[in-house]
């Protein structure tokens, strides 16, 4: 365990609770049975749904050509105090920012975080709405 973890992201995370976006992440689960959809991916097998906060973010000009970074990306800033303990966010995961009462949907491509695991900063892209299974 390291300096920054635990009390240093839940004291920043603190800070900034309740002036950020209300978000979702969710999980799909995969297969191991080999069974494929239509288009040739794993069929799901579950879906994982947690509440979240953060906030969108566009890449400068200058880094994004630096980085080669697509001009669709932007980055998805998730708090990770506001995540479940133990949930962190993994590529593919697909993240739903709401601001002014619009959500907007996101696909991680990978993700990123600080030394005091307070910002996970992920590169992603818009999607559509993702189907939600119906909550039991």
């Amino acid at each position: 365990m390291g300096i920054l973890d635990g009390q240093l992201a839940a004291t920043i995370y603190a800070g900034f609770r309740g002036r950020l976006s209300k978000g979702r992440l969710l999980r799909v689960g995969v297969g191991e049975s080999g069974g494929l959809d239509a288009l040739g991916d794993a069929k799901a097998t579950g879906q994982e749904l947690y509440g979240l906060e953060g906030f969108a973010d566009d890449y400068s000009d200058f880094f994004r050509a630096q980085a080669g970074i697509p001009e669709t990306d932007v980055k998805v800033c998730i708090f990770g105090a506001s995540l479940p303990k133990g949930i962190r966010p993994l590529k593919d995961d697909k993240v739903a920012l709401t601001r002014a009462g619009v959500e907007t949907w996101y696909q991680l491509r990978r993700d990123g975080v600080d030394p005091a695991g307070a910002l996970w900063e992920c590169p992603g892209f818009e999607i559509d709405p993702p189907e939600l299974e119906p909550a039991p």
